[in-house]
């Protein structure tokens, strides 16, 4: 791994267990079977403890990262990282992952207690289904605008168009949180920690977060 980005990664990764409560007990570099993923996280649960993996053949090269990043920044596939925090998105993504393994069945955390994790999950669930709602109806209401700009080829449809889009995308966290509950809500927790910009619902996601996560 290349140093700078495993300082930067250990740095975070410090200040994140300083904050949070995680059952996180290492990273390492290595392969994932998702090659162009940069990292992932796995659980074992007869320890009730993760790990984050790198994937060595993104972070290797400090200049190859940072390209990678901001290509993914501009195609919408990441949240709106500010430039200086780039080295800094992947370990914050995935440690979101350590706080709650969101897919499993609660009956997996072995001698744990799970009432916070069940009301987190509650609580997300609802923003989720909030995000998607609104993102439905300006994507409609875009979509209605754009036509009509293309139909009349008129200076102010064309504005209103432009204004529906912006809005559309102001709301949106990442085209990665699309992809699943689970992403959404560690896209959330990146974009609301290190988004030069932070989606509404990024904000609503980190107050469950720090509610019900974060140490006392």
């Amino acid at each position: 791994m290349d140093k700078n980005l495993a300082m930067a990664t250990a740095e975070q990764f410090d200040n994140l267990t300083k904050e949070y409560d995680t059952v996180c007990e290492k990273i390492i570099v290595g392969s994932l079977d998702a090659i162009t993923a940069p990292a992932g996280t796995k659980y074992y649960y007869n320890s009730q403890s993760a790990e984050i993996i790198l994937n060595k053949s993104i972070v290797k090269d400090k200049n190859g990262f940072y390209e990678r990043m901001e290509k993914a920044i501009e195609r919408g596939q990441f949240p709106k990282i500010t430039k200086g925090k780039y080295d800094k998105y992947v370990i914050t993504h995935e440690f979101a992952h350590t706080l709650m393994d969101f897919g499993s069945p609660l009956s997996n955390y072995i001698n744990v207690d799970v009432s916070n994790i069940r009301k987190a999950r509650k609580e997300i669930v609802k923003i989720h289904e909030n995000y998607f709602d609104e993102w439905r109806s300006l994507e409609i209401e875009y979509r209605k605008a754009e036509k009509k700009a293309i139909e009349t080829f008129d200076d102010l449809d064309w504005k209103e168009a432009q204004k529906a889009e912006e809005r559309l995308n102001e709301m949106k966290i990442s085209k990665y949180a699309d992809y699943s509950i689970e992403e959404f809500f560690a896209e959330a927790f990146a974009d609301a920690k290190l988004g030069s910009n932070p989606s509404k619902y990024s904000i609503e996601v980190l107050k469950v977060i720090d509610k019900y996560f974060k140490k006392k």
